[in-house]
Formats: structure tokens, sequence, C-alpha cells
């Protein structure tokens, strides 16, 4: 194989490590178990294919830290971009708001479909309104957009859940 073909398949390789270590992070977040111990294995083998290769002939060859350095920056980003594709697990959103917005909002994020449950809290100056909304991360920026449209002061906080019982 000649020089360039190698440092091509370092790069893919470590593209594809680091993206799947990124993933793998989200997952044990998440408690996938199953999922997480396949992307492990597969992960580790790359690793050692790839750290061999590099390791093997380095002192005449420094092109192949330069593939690999690359390809760990890349699979860093396309890791990142993955999870934020596939967005998978549950969040809760919570939202604090002024009283006199908050009918408005609340009616219109259950109108569109998703459960609400609503807190009366008590702010440094006014009395406020916190919303709890669990949902799916894949819904979560339609129901960001929704509140945002509506209101531009709401504090939205967003937290990664497991689902304990109940339903989304």
């Amino acid at each position: 194989m000649n020089s360039i073909t190698i440092y091509f398949l370092i790069f893919i390789a470590k593209i594809l490590d680091i993206a799947l270590s990124t993933f793998r992070t989200v997952l044990i977040a998440r408690n996938e178990r199953f999922v997480n111990t396949i992307i492990a294995f597969i992960q580790s083998a790359i690793y050692i294919i790839t750290a061999a290769t590099v390791i093997t002939n380095i002192a005449n060859d420094p092109f192949r830290i330069i593939a690999y350095v690359i390809g760990c920056a890349v699979g860093s980003y396309f890791g990142m971009y993955l999870d934020e594709k596939m967005a998978i697990g549950q969040d809760m959103l919570t939202v604090i708001l002024d009283e006199d917005s908050s009918k408005l909002i609340i009616k219109r994020v259950r109108d569109e479909g998703y459960g609400v449950t609503v807190l009366q809290g008590k702010g440094r100056d006014k009395d406020r309104v916190i919303l709890m909304i669990a949902i799916k991360r894949k819904k979560e920026k339609d129901v960001i957009k929704i509140i945002k449209g509506m209101s531009k002061d709401a504090m939205i906080i967003d937290n990664s859940i497991t689902t304990l019982g109940g339903r989304l």
C-alpha cells in the first residue's frame, strides 16, 4: 500500500474511532448499556489497528501522526454532529416566565401535543410561572422555538433525564 492510502485510512479510522467514542459518551449518560457495549467493541478494534499502524515505522513516516491527529479533531466534530442529528433520549425543559405571558404559552405548547406541568414561583421582584416539559430530544428545538417566539424573556433550562416511570 502506498503512503497516501495509509494516511487516508488512518484519517478515516480515527474519525470513526473518535465519533464512536463521542457517541458512546452520550449513550453512557443515557444508560444505554447494550448498544454501548457493541460500540465499545467496534471502537476498541479500530483503535488497536489504527494505533499499531501509526506506531509502525513512526520514526521514518511522521505524516502518520498528522493523519492520526487530524482524524481525531474531525472525529470529535463529527461525533457531536451525529449526536445532535440523532438526538437520542429525553430532556426536561424548565421554563421560567412572567405570569402575564404564561397562559398563552402553556396553551400553545399543549395544543402542539406536549405535556406541560405548571408550578408557581417567587422571583426576586415578582411572581413567576415555572413550566416543566419532558420531551424527546428530537422535538426539543420545536418547543424552544414556540416559547422564544412568544416570550423573548423566557428563561429556558435544558437537562438530560432518564425516565423511571410514566410516559412521554
